[in-house]
């Protein structure tokens, strides 16, 4: 997307007709916005809209996520094993 946004800036049509099929409701802060930051607010759009965060609290949530993903203790255990069997 940040590609086309690139190109053909954030009147592309073809971004316009996916973003209104899968992000119905949103829309881009202004027209003058770099395709950067255009992604940006997308991403945090879906974020908050989705798992219902918001942008200030975005870092508390990933590592909420993380620490309670399955995998985090077998690799946390795993790191824990290697700074013992090699210390240095």
């Amino acid at each position: 997307m940040e590609l086309i946004l690139d190109l053909e800036g954030l009147n592309s049509r073809l971004v316009s007709d996916e973003i209104g099929t899968r992000y119905q409701g949103f829309s881009f802060s202004s027209a003058e916005i770099a395709s950067g930051e255009a992604i940006l607010e997308l991403n945090f759009w879906v974020i908050e809209r989705e798992i219902g965060v918001k942008r200030e609290n975005l870092l508390a949530a990933i590592v909420w996520h993380v620490q309670h993903h399955p995998a985090y203790y077998a690799i946390s255990n795993y790191v824990m094993h290697c700074h013992e069997a090699w210390p240095e």
